[in-house]
């Protein structure tokens, strides 16, 4: 998959995760935002980057997105541990969207 392709498909999955967004959140103006990843990987802080950057992009005048660092989550690679990490990031009143990066914690 070229690079390109992989910007165009990362940008359409953060429209659509955005137009997710519970209204409540909207009103108020402000969306917390959670990521969680599997484990440590290469390009992990990359995606992250782009995710926060392309997200903001989006959403400039419209909501304010935050992306708060206790929010961030990287995993160790084992069910357990995502399903704790995910499990904790929907019960957090102050998360309005999770996004989920790699299969473990996207199952």
């Amino acid at each position: 998959m070229t690079n390109g392709l992989r910007k165009m498909r990362g940008t359409a999955t953060v429209v659509l995760l955005l137009l997710c967004i519970p209204s409540v959140a909207l009103a108020t103006r402000q969306v917390t935002v959670a990521i969680l990843s599997d484990g440590p990987w290469a390009t992990t802080q990359a995606v992250r980057k782009q995710i926060i950057q392309e997200s903001t992009a989006l959403t400039e005048g419209e909501f304010l997105v935050r992306f708060p660092k206790d929010k961030q989550r990287v995993g160790d690679w084992s069910r357990d541990t995502a399903r704790q990490q995910l499990t904790e990031a929907l019960a957090d009143p102050e998360v309005d969207l999770v996004i989920s990066l790699g299969l473990i914690s996207s199952v």
